[in-house]
């Protein structure tokens, strides 16, 4: 929507944390002015010039010090041009997935809440920062009740979000009959309205969605079981559903005894 509301996009960053690739808060300030500096040519020529002056300044383990100098100083040189065509937005995903792990250290995500915190583009209003997190402790305690942060709580039981489950359940059963059309598994999960009746077992719940494409991908005989329980009363129950009936299933197939070996090295563990 962003990229396609003006003569020209209005996404200036698009950065989107994950636990098992993107998860470090103190690549955060230097992906940023990458994007930015892809956005807008201007941008790029003075974030180029900030590091010409201090090529140090991406070994700084300060965010603050990093934000002042790629950031924001980039922003006031071209200001008033930019100001004058309208807002620009910067979109962080996934806030939740950057690591706990160097808090001894530099405690980076720490430091990029405090940012946030301090309410970083009070100077440049034109600039939008829209977040996406999961409700973890240390976010809510340092975002919450700020007057400049507006909350909008995620209804998980509301119509659009059952629509967008399903949605993305459409999306990825027909890459699955892409990548083996000879499958028929398509056309199976047509006769058995598998993306309706999925998208009702997932409770609102996209991780649920996620993992059901991958376990059920070309297996009709894993849909059939799925398909064979009943709608969850809750978000909880769906995933107990979830994995008690990929756990049976998994360990009941032939020819799979290499994963029935791991299931009891982790049930041993546990």
């Amino acid at each position: 929507m962003f990229v396609d509301m003006s003569f020209k996009s209005r996404l200036a960053a698009f950065i989107r944390f994950d636990r098992n690739d993107y998860n470090d808060a103190s690549m955060f300030i230097r992906t940023l002015a990458h994007e930015l500096a892809r956005f807008d040519h201007r941008l790029g020529q003075a974030i180029v010039d900030e590091l010409t002056k201090n090529k140090q300044i991406v070994d700084v383990t300060e965010l603050s010090t990093q934000f002042n100098r790629l950031i924001l100083e980039p922003l006031r040189t071209h200001q008033q041009d930019l100001q004058n065509e309208g807002s620009i937005v910067i979109i962080v995903d996934g806030l939740d997935e950057c690591s706990h792990l160097d808090r001894a250290e530099t405690g980076s995500r720490d430091q990029l809440l405090q940012l946030l915190i301090d309410n970083p583009f009070r100077l440049f209003p034109f600039v939008r920062l829209v977040l996406a997190s999961r409700p973890e402790e240390d976010i809510n305690v340092m975002l919450a009740g700020r007057k400049h942060i507006v909350a909008f709580p995620l209804d998980i039981s509301s119509v659009e979000t059952k629509d967008d489950i399903k949605h993305f359940l459409e999306h990825k059963l027909s890459e699955v009959d892409k990548k083996h059309p000879e499958s028929g598994f398509l056309e199976l999960c047509r006769q058995k309205n598998a993306v309706d009746e999925l998208s009702m077992r997932a409770s609102g719940l996209f991780i649920w969605a996620s993992s059901i494409v991958a376990f059920v991908a070309n297996y009709p005989e894993r849909l059939e079981r799925v398909l064979k329980t009943d709608v969850p009363k809750n978000a909880l129950q769906a995933l107990d559903t979830l994995y008690e009936t990929a756990l049976e299933s998994v360990a009941g197939e032939a020819g799979d005894e290499d994963i029935q070996a791991d299931i009891r090295r982790v049930l041993g563990g546990i």
